[in-house]
């Protein structure tokens, strides 16, 4: 569940700079929500169909986008939605020790944080959150 849990984050971190650059003007949806509405003129949204803005859960963690620590307002989007100048997402088991042992987070700095537990790192990140380095620890850690 944890590999699913950071492929999934990683999924929203590359789809929010996707947004970012194609439709928000340079700045970031706060909200799954803001980001399940396709561009005018397109079909396609900015997150995988199957991770529902109002129940943001796969694989027995639940996913969050909020504001990032320090953002403001930022322009409107190309569907005339507010953004916001930096971004928080977070992964965390639905039941801590049963769907997963570890939490999850990222910001627009695009690194993945990791914490043993059932609540997600804060930022500023730091201990007792580490840095994700890659699939080797991933799959090494339990």
């Amino acid at each position: 569940n944890s590999t699913s849990a950071v492929v999934t984050l990683r999924t929203i971190l590359t789809a929010h700079i996707t947004y970012s650059v194609s439709c928000g003007n340079g700045g970031y949806a706060s909200t799954l929500k803001a980001r399940a509405a396709p561009p005018k003129g397109s079909s396609g949204a900015f997150i995988p169909k199957d991770l529902k803005p109002e129940q943001p859960e796969r694989n027995g963690y639940q996913f969050v986008l909020t504001a990032g620590a320090k953002s403001a307002a930022g322009p409107a989007d190309c569907n005339g939605n507010k953004t916001v100048t930096k971004f928080y997402a977070a992964a965390t088991p639905l039941k801590a020790g049963v769907t997963g042992t570890r939490s999850f987070a990222v910001n627009d700095d695009g690194t993945i944080w990791v914490v043993d537990g059932g609540v997600a790192p804060k930022e500023p990140f730091g201990p007792p959150a580490k840095r994700l380095t890659g699939p080797v620890e991933l799959a090494t850690r339990k």
